[in-house]
């Protein structure tokens, strides 16, 4: 009688074993992917918080910017990421670029206010958030004005662009 009772106990207090399947499917996998879909979901606020505006109002917003100033001085003080290069003859540029390895929506964006008050927009490959001047070989004999300036960029696959207006 004792053998009896001793053998009931031990299967009351054995847990049945779950097979392989039912533990990943069961137990393993909706915490894996709950955790994903929250990291997804964080992510994807993390990136969108700083956007910036489409290429046009970045243009829009640059030019308006330009108008304020006097000065590449007061222009690299007062608008992010802008850059001056001067020139031995008295001639600068001073430009700003949205960064191509960004989230922006500007990306591979160039806006430039020269000496004779031009303001250009173009579109090519702007590498880095300080582009300007860090991308212009001023070291060359051969970049010594605007006109090289304009062609370095021509020559580097920028396209001019307009805004539509």
């Amino acid at each position: 009688m004792d053998e009896s009772r001793c053998s009931n106990r031990s299967s009351q207090t054995t847990k049945a074993r779950v097979g392989p399947v039912e533990y990943w499917v069961v137990r393993i996998l909706p915490p894996i992917l709950l955790l994903v879909a929250a990291g997804c979901v964080g992510f994807g606020i993390h990136a969108n918080r700083n956007m910036g505006p489409p290429r046009d109002e970045f243009v829009r917003q640059t030019t308006a910017a330009w108008s304020e100033v006097s000065s590449p001085e007061e222009a690299e003080a007062r608008i992010p990421g802008c850059g001056t290069i001067r020139y031995s003859n008295g001639e600068w540029v001073t430009g700003v670029g949205a960064d191509g390895h960004s989230w922006k929506r500007a990306k591979d964006t160039f806006v430039c206010r020269d000496s004779r008050g031009r303001v250009k927009a173009y579109v090519g490959h702007v590498c880095g958030p300080d582009w300007m001047p860090r991308a212009f070989p001023t070291y060359r004999s051969d970049f010594r004005s605007l006109e090289d300036f304009y062609a370095y960029l021509k020559e580097a696959g920028f396209e001019e662009y307009s805004t539509g207006c």
